[in-house]
């Protein structure tokens, strides 16, 4: 816990100082003095990062490489290399300085942790997850040098670009030329000592930090190259659009409006009322359904083009009993309103429409018997109850009575309703780390694999979007430009409260084709399955 605040606090550090320049300097001089206690990994990355960002004058920069280098401490560096204590921060005692060998070598070690996880379905898992070296600052220790030794190599590749940043900054300023090469080649000293580290660690360093750390020796060995202008302006611009973007989304009244019932407004039951006083209601009452189910979904013009467009036919023209239903979606219950025609010549009695359902959904009201005349119509409705989100399937038939007939049962068996997902899917927003840290909670994950016709990158990520009624958190700066990769995260919420994630990670090959996966997860099974299926058929374009 104490590790994840602290990570929030130095992003929250980090915004300020891009919000508000005034106050930059006297942010760098603190965590300049603190450097050298900070033990935690990602508080350390974030800083070096502020570091090689916005330090700018020569006392800036000469402090900061005088402070990382003091971190970083004597070569060469070992595997598990006990750090080296600076002079003032040794306590001597009768001429003697203590020190406890046996806590400084467990320092920085990676722990498994064991325990024990209850499946949905009532079983239990045995996990073990690993803890990430973390060094105390109070073992006297640098906590620095212990994390690269130990095997941080994502760190030591973040130290590199920080320094390489620096060292470009100092030969911008105006200061001697003596200094200048003096400086760059104790940085680069210090990079390849790290990648000497790398090849004798255990394990040895990645490959994706080892090409960065050789992109930044690079770079200083080129200083005019065009590289190094990218790398010194567009990762601060980039930052920069981020907050923008942020600070856009928190401000737009659309994302966070929220509807609001007053407390004593009238709540309608309809399976409470019968006959006249219930058409009554469905007809005058509606709007207040909506509002005190504050469901985005039913906000939608309901006119008479929109209502067809939800009109199943569930039985033939040419079959004695013509019947039709308007699916009407609200946040807990469905609303079947069903059409029923006799097409004979022939009086029906005793006509039932019996009603069935698969999945969780739940029939509220037992069926009745109803008379039809020769070509008469009635409409009948049938409320259902839901209660979770997923697809769920209705079927049915209509049993009736013909006076010619009075000992036979005549019976037409109706199309099944299935009731789509989206209905219950509304966009939703949350920050990046709320969305990490579901991701890493909820256990259910469909990946479905990408088949589809479409050529760019952008439009198929639309698509899906489009088609599961989910909100893109990647900022639109991340997304501009042409690319052959392209990975987006989306999050929706349903009706229930129930939270879905998804994560698009697609390539275009040389041939045109898009390759790649859509991995979805939520806290429930339901949700999953019903999102990847929907994703499968409507990926095609």
């Amino acid at each position: 816990y104490q590790r994840r605040v602290h990570g929030d606090v130095v992003l929250f550090i980090r915004e300020i100082v891009e919000k508000q320049p005034a106050l930059r300097e006297e942010v760098l001089a603190k965590l300049s003095s603190l450097f050298s206690s900070i033990s935690n990994p990602k508080v350390l990355r974030t800083t070096l990062w502020l570091f090689g960002v916005h330090c700018h004058t020569h006392e800036e920069v000469q402090r900061t490489l005088h402070t990382i280098k003091q971190a970083v401490g004597p070569f060469p560096l070992n595997p598990a290399d006990k750090a080296i204590v600076p002079t003032s921060a040794k306590t001597e005692s009768n001429g003697e300085t203590n020190t406890d060998t046996s806590s400084a070598s467990n320092q920085g070690t990676t722990s498994r942790v064991s325990g024990i996880a209850v499946r949905e379905d009532g079983s239990y898992v045995t996990t073990l997850t690993e803890s990430s070296p973390v060094v105390s600052a109070d073992s006297g220790e640098v906590p620095l040098r212990t994390l690269l030794a130990t095997g941080d190599f994502f760190l030591a590749s973040i130290m590199s670009s920080a320094l390489t940043k620096l060292v470009m900054k100092l030969f911008s300023l105006e200061v001697s030329q003596h200094e200048k090469l003096h400086t760059k080649h104790e940085v680069m000293e210090i990079m390849q000592e790290v990648l000497k580290l790398g090849t004798i660690s255990s394990p040895s360093i990645d490959d994706d930090s080892q090409e960065r750390i050789q992109l930044c020796i690079s770079v200083l060995r080129h200083m005019d190259s065009a590289i190094s202008t990218t790398l010194l302006e567009r990762s601060l611009k980039a930052f920069s659009e981020l907050v923008r973007d942020t600070a856009t989304k928190e401000e737009d009244p659309d994302s966070t409006q929220k509807s609001f019932t007053p407390a004593d407004s009238t709540i309608h039951f309809t399976q409470l009322t019968r006959g006249r006083a219930r058409l009554l209601e469905e007809e005058s009452g509606v709007e207040d359904v909506q509002l005190a189910t504050s469901n985005q979904s039913l906000n939608k013009k309901s006119d008479f083009v929109s209502r067809l467009n939800r009109v199943m036919q569930l039985t033939g023209f040419s079959d004695p009993v013509y019947a039709e239903a308007t699916v009407i979606v609200h946040q807990f219950d469905i609303l079947l309103d069903l059409l029923i025609v006799n097409q004979t010549s022939e009086t029906m009695q005793n006509l039932t429409v019996e009603l069935a359902t698969v999945g969780d959904l739940k029939l509220c009201e037992r069926p009745q018997n109803y008379t039809l005349a020769p070509y008469e119509q009635i409409n009948i409705k049938a409320n259902i109850k839901v209660s979770s989100t997923e697809t769920g399937i209705i079927f049915g038939n209509i049993i009736y009575d013909l006076a010619s007939a009075a000992n036979e049962r005549n019976c037409v068996i109706l199309n099944d309703i299935h009731i789509d997902i989206m209905d219950y899917i509304t966009p939703a927003t949350c920050t990046p780390v709320q969305f990490c840290s579901m991701w890493a909670e909820f256990e259910w994950e469909n990946k479905v694999n990408v088949n589809t016709e479409i050529k760019s990158l952008r439009e198929f990520l639309d698509h899906i979007i489009k088609n599961t009624n989910m909100k893109c958190l990647t900022s639109e700066s991340c997304l501009e430009g042409d690319c052959d990769f392209l990975s987006a995260n989306l999050y929706a919420k349903s009706s229930f409260g129930e939270d879905a994630l998804a994560n698009i990670s697609i390539e275009r090959q040389p041939e045109g084709k898009i390759e790649g996966f859509v991995r979805i997860r939520s806290k429930t099974q339901g949700i999953a399955l019903s999102l990847g299926n929907k994703i499968t058929l409507k990926q095609k374009g």
